[in-house]
């Protein structure tokens, strides 16, 4: 991506606790939606600012729990359909799991934080409806409170469904690759979540009012963009990573403190560092494959030397002539 792309045009807002926090030009037509939808332009207005902080401190907890688990993250970009978190956890499971669902987690904590001022005066039906934003009182800490609530309980929902490129997605991704395989990890994650975005965008055209246009949006969104991922990684199977990243932000896996970017690549736009360090990634990765490769071969090669070749089970036969017939390629 460049920055004669319109879609990645932004400006910055400096560095936060040393993260670089840079702004979509295109987020204040989201100012534009609230206001007409809320008929209220101070409304609207409130409620984006509101929108703003939970989608920054989302991001932020990405940030956070990548640094925190061994991993590293350095640089948010906000644009109208939610956040992207150039974030890289530690290559273990626990690191990839906590970056993932850290953004999720600190919706969850600002919705019990005000809960705790709106369970008494709030009907719980008009609390948990993600949809339309209950009646304000007039007062200003609690109408605060309760705009903080809804939005982030609407981030909440919307990103705990299992679709790509929402954080479910990416949570499911990330266990199915771990117990099923990469290749085949990914082919059950793609093909559930396009099974998850019909349901959505069927559910959508059943329901009536504003609920139904909700569901059919989020429905049709994961939907185009499942499928324009699918057809990436058809294209480019060798790439493990998505071209948005999760709620558009992670392709998370390692990423080692002494291959980042130096200064000279500072002054690229966003994307253009993202996929720079996504290359790096999985070069990485690859030497790790082959690393590892040759560690079974060598173990393979030992059991045949002390027990012959009848020894060798299915999958060690099977490693064994991959790495012959990989041997024979290079010759050749």
């Amino acid at each position: 991506m460049t920055r004669d792309n319109p879609l990645y045009w932004s400006f910055s807002l400096g560095v936060w606790f040393a993260t670089r926090v840079r702004v979509s030009a295109l987020f204040p037509l989201i100012l534009v939606v609230l206001c007409l939808r809320l008929q209220d332009f101070k409304l609207g207005l409130f409620v984006g600012a509101v929108l703003f902080a939970a989608v920054v401190l989302h991001e932020f907890g990405h940030v956070v729990a990548a640094r925190l688990t061994g991993g590293t993250g350095d640089e948010i970009l906000i644009w109208p359909l939610g956040g992207l978190a150039l974030v890289s956890p530690a290559n273990h499971m626990r690191s990839r799991l906590l970056t993932t669902a850290a953004g999720p987690l600190v919706n969850l904590a600002l919705c019990l934080i005000c809960s705790v001022s709106l369970v008494q005066t709030v009907p719980l039906a008009e609390l948990l409806n993600p949809i339309a934003l209950p009646p304000l009182s007039g007062h200003l800490v609690q109408d605060l409170m309760l705009i903080t609530f809804t939005v982030n309980w609407g981030l909440l929902l919307v990103n705990l469904i299992p679709v790509y490129p929402l954080d479910g997605g990416r949570l499911l991704e990330t266990a199915l690759t771990h117990f099923l395989g990469g290749e085949r990890g990914v082919s059950v994650y793609l093909r559930a979540g396009t099974i998850a975005a019909i349901l959505l965008v069927m559910a959508g055209l059943i329901l009536e009012g504003p609920p139904g246009k909700f569901v059919l949006c989020v429905g049709s969104f994961v939907l185009v963009m499942g499928i324009l991922e699918t057809m990436r990684r058809q294209l480019n199977p060798e790439s493990e990573h998505s071209t948005f990243g999760y709620d558009f932000s992670q392709g998370y896996t390692s990423l080692d403190r002494d291959t980042r970017l130096d200064e000279s690549d500072q002054n690229q736009s966003f994307f253009s560092r993202w996929r720079q360090m996504r290359k790096l990634e999985r070069q990485q990765q690859e030497e790790l494959r082959q690393a590892e490769v040759e560690r079974q071969l060598d173990s393979i090669l030992d059991k045949v030397h002390e027990q012959g070749l009848h020894s060798l089970t299915k999958d060690e036969r099977a490693v064994l002539e991959q790495a012959s017939s990989q041997y024979q390629k290079r010759r050749s």
